[in-house]
C-alpha cells in the first residue's frame, strides 16, 4: 500500500541518517559543534513513533481517563465532606482556656495557648556539628553544595520523509548552589564533555564530604501547648521551622568550617578553588528551628483529659470518617480559625480540579497521536500537516475533557448536594442534548455537501 511504501522509504532514509550520526563522545561534527561530546543526536523512526502513538491511544489514554475520573469524583466528595465536617466542628467546638486542660474532656475544643519548652527534645546537627544542641519543636537542616550544574537543551525536529524525528541535545555547564536532595540529578559525577573550560575547570563533581550534615527535617513526637499535649504528627508539623539557630558555634577541632551568616556555616573543598568558577565542592549548611519569639498557637481537636487528638465528625450521606484536628501558629478566634481551614480546603480543591481537568485533556489528546504520525509520513508536506493536525486535535480534545470533567463532578454533586447538583446537571444535559440534536439535524446536509464537492461542483 501507499502508506507501507512511505514507511519503508522513511526507514531507508533513517538508516542513512543513522550512519551519519556522530559517534558517542565526538560531538555533532555535521553541525560544526565542538568535538567534546557536548552535543548528542538521537533519531526515532516513524514506525517507532507510530507504535508509541498507538500505545498512548489504546493503553495509556483510557487508563488516564478512568483514573482521573475517579480522582475528580473523589476530590468533589472530599470537598463536600470536609466542608460539612468543618461546619459541624465550628458549631460543636467548645472555647477552652489554657489553665484547666481536663475541662470538656471527650469533646471537640478550640484553644489558643503558648508553646511550652517542657518535654521537647534537644536536637544535634549531626556530623561535625554533633556536639551542638538546641531545644525546639524540630530541626531543619538545609544542606547545599557549590558544584558544576549540568543543563540540557533539547530540540526535536520532524524529518521531511519517513515520519521520524531527530532530537538534538546540547549540554551546558555552570557553577551554582544545589540543594542536597537534588545533587544526584543536577550535580552529576560525570559530564557529557571533556572540555574543562566548559565544565567549570573540573573533570567531575566531588561527592558529599564526610562530617558534613545532610539535609533533613525532624519533628518532636509530642509538644505541649499550654496544659495540653499534642501528639498528632501532622498537627505538630504545622509548626514552621524557618528561624535560624543563632547560638551554634563553629565545630571544635575543624578548620575547614567557617561561619557564613546567622545559623549558616560553609566548608571549603579539598581541591583548590578556580579563579573563574569559584570553589567547586564547597558545602553550605544552615540550621533552622521554631521561633521562640512567636509562641502562641491556636488549635482544634478532641480533648481527652489534656491530650489532643483528631475529632471525628458525625457521619452523613456519603460522608463518614472525616476528622477535624488542626494547628496554626498565631492568634485566631474560633470563627476565623475554621474559616481559614475552609479556605485551605477550598484551595486544595481548586488545585486538584485544575490538575484533573488538564490530565483528562492530555489523555484525550493522546487518542489522536497515531493520526499525527501517519500524516507525518507524507513526503515533504507531512510534518506541516502533522503539526496542523496536532494543534487542531489539542483543541478538539478539550471538548470531551470538559464534558467528562463536568459530568463526573456534576454526578457527585447530584448525589451529595442535590439542590445544587441537579440544576447544574439539567443545564449540562440540555447543552449536550442541544449539541447532539444540531449535529444530527445537519448530518444529511453535510453528506450532500461532501458528495457535491466530490463530483466537482459546489453545493447551492
Amino acid at each position: 500500500s501507499a502508506c507501507s511504501s512511505v514507511f519503508l522509504l522513511g526507514e531507508l532514509v533513517f538508516s542513512g541518517l543513522a550512519l551519519r550520526r556522530p559517534p558517542s563522545g565526538m560531538g555533532n561534527i555535521l553541525s560544526g559543534e565542538p568535538d567534546d561530546g557536548s552535543v548528542e543526536v538521537e533519531h526515532e523512526s516513524g514506525a517507532s513513533r507510530l507504535v508509541s502513538g498507538i500505545c498512548l491511544a489504546v493503553c495509556v489514554a483510557p487508563i488516564l481517563v478512568v483514573v482521573m475520573c475517579g480522582v475528580v469524583g473523589w476530590n468533589e466528595q472530599r470537598a463536600v465532606c470536609e466542608a460539612k465536617a468543618l461546619d459541624a466542628g465550628r458549631e460543636t467546638a467548645k472555647d477552652a482556656g489554657c489553665a484547666a486542660a481536663t475541662q470538656h474532656s471527650g469533646a471537640l475544643i478550640f484553644a489558643g495557648c503558648e508553646l511550652q519548652r517542657e518535654g521537647l527534645p534537644k536536637w544535634t546537627g549531626g556530623g561535625d556539628f554533633g556536639s551542638q544542641m538546641h531545644l525546639g519543636v524540630g530541626l531543619r537542616v538545609k544542606a547545599e553544595m557549590f558544584c558544576c550544574i549540568e543543563r540540557e537543551e533539547k530540540k526535536t525536529e520532524k524529518n521531511s520523509v519517513g515520519g521520524g524525528t531527530t532530537t538534538t541535545t546540547k549540554y551546558f555547564y555552570e557553577p551554582g548552589w544545589v540543594d542536597y536532595s537534588d545533587l544526584d540529578s543536577k550535580c552529576k559525577r560525570t559530564f557529557h564533555t571533556r572540555n574543562l573550560q566548559k565544565t567549570c575547570d573540573v573533570s567531575a563533581n566531588p561527592g558529599w564530604p564526610s562530617g558534613a550534615p545532610t539535609g533533613t527535617t525532624s519533628y518532636a513526637t509530642r509538644i505541649k501547648v499550654g496544659n495540653y499535649t499534642i501528639g498528632e504528627s501532622d498537627m505538630i508539623k504545622q509548626v514552621s521551622l524557618n528561624t535560624p539557630i543563632t547560638d551554634w558555634a563553629l565545630p571544635p577541632n575543624t578548620r575547614r568550617w567557617k561561619k557564613d551568616g546567622v545559623g549558616t556555616f560553609t566548608r571549603n573543598p579539598e581541591t583548590p578553588c578556580s579563579p573563574r568558577f569559584g570553589c567547586i565542592g564547597e558545602v553550605r549548611v544552615s540550621f533552622y528551628s521554631n521561633d521562640w519569639a512567636q509562641t502562641h498557637i491556636s488549635f482544634a481537636g478532641k480533648n481527652d483529659h489534656g491530650v489532643i487528638s483528631k475529632w471525628t465528625a458525625p457521619s452523613s450521606w456519603l460522608c463518614s470518617g472525616f476528622q477535624v484536628g488542626q494547628l496554626k501558629e498565631g492568634t485566631y478566634s474560633k470563627d476565623d480559625f475554621f474559616a481559614k481551614l475552609k479556605e485551605d480546603s477550598h484551595s486544595l480543591t481548586l488545585i486538584l480540579r485544575l490538575v484533573g481537568f488538564l490530565v483528562l485533556w492530555i489523555a484525550f489528546a493522546f487518542c489522536f497521536a497515531p493520526c499525527e504520525v501517519l500524516l507525518d509520513c507524507i513526503p515533504c508536506v507531512g510534518p506541516m500537516l502533522g503539526d496542523c493536525f496536532s494543534a487542531v486535535a489539542c483543541c478538539v480534545a478539550c471538548l470531551p475533557a470538559t464534558v467528562c470533567f463536568l459530568g463526573v463532578a456534576g454526578a457527585v454533586w447530584c448525589a451529595m448536594r442535590p439542590l445544587i447538583g441537579i440544576p447544574l446537571m439539567i443545564l449540562w444535559c440540555g447543552f449536550m442534548g442541544g449539541l447532539g440534536y444540531y449535529v444530527y439535524s445537519r448530518k444529511d446536509d453535510i453528506g450532500k455537501r461532501a458528495g457535491a464537492v466530490q463530483q466537482g461542483f459546489a453545493p447551492p
